[in-house]
């Protein structure tokens, strides 16, 4: 080795062991990453509906957020670094999965908030589905795949594998499409009732639809649609004029407004 007379190399020498350390830091950070999403796993929990089973719900993903977060600048580090040239395609096929992972996520928790909050609508009242038919026709088949997604998810919770399954995401926001179609319709549908009932204002939607009025029969509604409009047009005609009453003890007079109170000057 003395005779290589390396001492005059000492430059090159450091740079070779400098990449070395560098590129070995690169190898070992995707070696765990890859370790890490191996692990990773969804929770999930059992959702009913009284005691009906309405099959499962995703709980906190927080933790798997978080570990994105930091796993996504390691990756950034790691493409913006000199050394990342022997492991470029493998950086960049991570971080296009983690890209994913995230977009998934966040659909999906998305999809599952209104899935839950319009389940209580479309499946809990018989008069919404009766009002609504083809939004509960949708609803209906966006909660077949939903149900469907969720049971796959609960065969095979690792993350990597449920975010990345075939047509997974497109699925997702198709479903968040339709459920954002069905809340529209709703919600013209109850504003066209809160005209009628000003009270439903000052409540949610939920609780507006189990107080939603049922529709009655085709013939009873048949009989009264004449009768309202009779009672309409003599409210039409009516002017609120006050109207004249007189006291049975004293023969005076009393002025009755029309809205029915009475003021009365009465000296028996």
């Amino acid at each position: 080795m003395f005779a290589m007379q390396l001492h005059n190399f000492s430059g090159d020498i450091l740079k070779i062991t400098t990449a070395a350390e560098k590129e070995l830091t690169i190898e070992s950070e995707l070696k765990k990453l890859v370790e890490v999403w191996k692990e990773q796993k969804f929770t999930l929990a059992k959702y009913t509906k009284g005691s009906e089973d309405r099959g499962f719900v995703l709980r906190g993903v927080d933790a798997i957020t978080l570990l994105l977060e930091d796993m996504g600048l390691n990756l950034q580090s790691m493409l913006a670094s000199p050394f990342v040239k022997p492991f470029m395609d493998d950086v960049r096929k991570w971080d296009q999965r983690l890209s994913l992972i995230g977009e998934t996520i966040e659909v999906w928790m998305a999809v599952q908030r209104k899935w839950m909050y319009l389940e209580s609508i479309f499946v809990g009242s018989d008069d919404i589905r009766q009002q609504l038919p083809l939004e509960a026709k949708r609803f209906d088949g966006i909660d077949r795949t939903w149900m469907k997604i969720m049971a796959d998810t609960a065969k095979s919770t690792n993350v990597l594998e449920a975010c990345s399954a075939e047509g997974r995401l497109a699925t997702l926001t198709d479903l968040m499409d339709q459920l954002e179609t069905c809340q529209k319709s709703l919600s013209e549908y109850l504003d066209s009732k809160r005209c009628c009932f000003p009270r439903f204002y000052f409540i949610s939607d939920v609780r507006a639809t189990a107080h939603v009025p049922a529709p009655l029969p085709a013939a009873a509604a048949d009989r009264l649609t004449p009768r309202r409009t009779s009672c309409c047009r003599s409210s039409a005609r009516a002017t609120p004029r006050a109207s004249r009453s007189t006291c049975s003890s004293c023969s005076t007079t009393a002025r009755r407004s029309s809205s029915g109170a009475a003021t009365r000057r009465c000296w028996a």
